[in-house]
């Protein structure tokens, strides 16, 4: 008998459920032979509990491994690709980034005038640190307008929260509001990386209404149909 009838005759007794035993006395092959032959098979019903369970864990271990590296790939590829379709923007056009600052303060921006001018609120360190660049490059500003109030939870350390915002946005602590805790919630879990909401305030009601127009005038045009 030949290897590949063997290996076909094993296979069929494999699939009938036979032992090893069976199957090493009908084919003559080795046992530590047949266990990698089978190895991409489910357990046998003549093998324990433990060892089916265990062989069922390897097999979606690995599964989840191979699924892993592909979905790392896909990633990879679209960071590629992004990376160098955003390179060839114009960024650095200033009415480009009024257009960005506009629409981003329209969707994360306080809407209606006030006394206390324009505010802009996030839990994104980057999308904030964006915000307050645009402003700062479109803009003169007066930076001692500029005033940060900070919306913590129970577990954030207060001095710790307005040093990492004060580093990130390059606003000194002086003209920091004093920071809002907000009581421990019934079933609220601690959220890891989270380092609460920042309030970006600047008092010029005027530029406020300028972007929020700007900002009107980008949609309208972007939406009508040629």
């Amino acid at each position: 008998m030949d290897r590949a009838e063997q290996k076909r005759i094993a296979f069929e007794l494999r699939a009938k459920d036979e032992p090893y035993s069976v199957i090493m006395r009908e084919t003559g092959v080795a046992k530590s032979t047949l266990s990698y032959w089978f190895r991409d098979l489910r357990p046998s019903i003549h093998q324990s509990k433990e060892a089916y369970e265990a062989r069922w864990k390897e097999i979606r271990q690995k599964g989840s491994d191979a699924l892993k590296r592909i979905r790392a790939a896909e990633i990879a590829e679209i960071t590629t690709r992004c990376q160098k379709e955003v390179s060839s923007y114009p960024l650095q056009d200033i009415s480009v980034q009024s257009a960005m600052l506009s629409v981003l303060y329209w969707a994360e921006g306080s809407k209606y005038p006030s006394s206390q001018g324009m505010s802009f609120a996030n839990t994104a360190p980057r999308l904030s640190l964006l915000f307050l660049t645009l402003l700062r490059n479109c803009y003169h500003i007066e930076e001692g307008k500029l005033h940060i109030s900070l919306h913590l939870h129970y577990y954030h350390k207060k001095r710790e929260a307005v040093k990492f915002w004060s580093e990130l946005l390059d606003v000194p602590a002086k003209q920091f509001y004093s920071a809002y805790v907000k009581k421990r919630g019934r079933g609220k879990r601690k959220r890891h990386n989270f380092q609460g909401i920042c309030f970006i305030r600047y008092y010029n009601t005027n530029l406020q209404i300028e972007m929020l127009e700007k900002a009107f005038e980008i949609q309208k045009n972007v939406s009508t149909r040629p």
